[in-house]
């Protein structure tokens, strides 16, 4: 695809940006010109992923470390800063995914679940703020899940969060609006990616089913009738971070 250059120039923080949807959303918005600061928790998958998106002919930078630690989101907001001057978007999407209803929820697989998709996300959104409302300008977009709007077997922990991250979004959209910054949420089915498969396998075990079967029960029960891509979930991403979305806020996109 042809750039636009949509972010040209534009600093941009990403977490979990090593793999699936967050290592797409920083390739598109590298391909969009976009200065890029990153996260991630494996240190040579982290300098892997940079190097690939200086390839696009971008400045790049990363911070390793756990999102649900507030020193860590606190250094990667300074890195961009200190480098750049600015942070213009802010996308919250590191998440992990624990497969278990609420009767096979461990309390300290529930904590962690709730630790890197909650709080990593209202650090990320309020530190964001932070540096976005006294400048009265910014994007910041959290990653959600459909499993965030509609209750699912075998998800008590993941659709918890994922239902936190609207209502934080929500939340943060209100306080930020008089500032010019928005703040909304994308909620995709199943993309095509390594927490897909485990999530699949999940299902299938709660429902005695194979894994093939409930992969194709999930793909029939999609209106588009099969996986979404990263590259389909980054470009709505990408929307969201560029002025073409300048009158949504407090908004949640559905994707599946």
């Amino acid at each position: 695809m042809e750039s636009t250059h949509r972010l040209q120039n534009k600093v941009a923080v990403i977490t979990g940006a090593t793999r699936g949807i967050g290592a797409a959303i920083a390739r598109r918005f590298a391909e969009e010109g976009a200065r890029l600061a990153i996260n991630g928790r494996d240190p040579t998958s982290l300098e892997e992923r940079v190097d690939e998106l200086r390839t696009f002919g971008i400045e790049a930078t990363s911070v390793c470390g756990d999102v649900a630690e507030r020193g860590l989101i606190e250094r990667l907001a300074e890195s961009a800063e200190s480098k750049w001057g600015n942070i213009d978007i802010w996308v919250n999407n590191a998440a992990i995914y624990h497969s278990g209803g609420v009767l096979d929820c461990d309390l300290s697989s529930w904590k962690r679940v709730m630790d890197v998709n909650v709080t990593g996300t209202f650090l990320g959104t309020q530190i964001a703020m932070r540096y976005m409302n006294p400048r009265r300008a910014g994007k910041i977009v959290n990653l959600s899940s459909i499993a965030g709007q509609m209750a699912t077997r075998c998800q008590a922990a993941y659709g918890t969060s994922k239902h936190a991250v609207i209502g934080l979004t929500r939340c943060a959209a209100i306080e930020s609006a008089d500032y010019g910054v928005s703040v909304n949420a994308v909620c995709p089915g199943i993309v095509d990616t390594d927490m897909a498969s485990e999530v699949i396998q999940g299902l299938a075990k709660n429902a005695g089913a194979s894994v093939r079967a409930m992969r194709n029960a999930v793909v029939q029960g999609s209106p588009i009738q099969r996986l979404l891509t990263v590259r389909e979930v980054a470009n709505v991403v990408l929307f969201l971070a560029s002025s073409e979305s300048d009158g949504m806020t407090g908004q949640v996109v559905n994707m599946f």
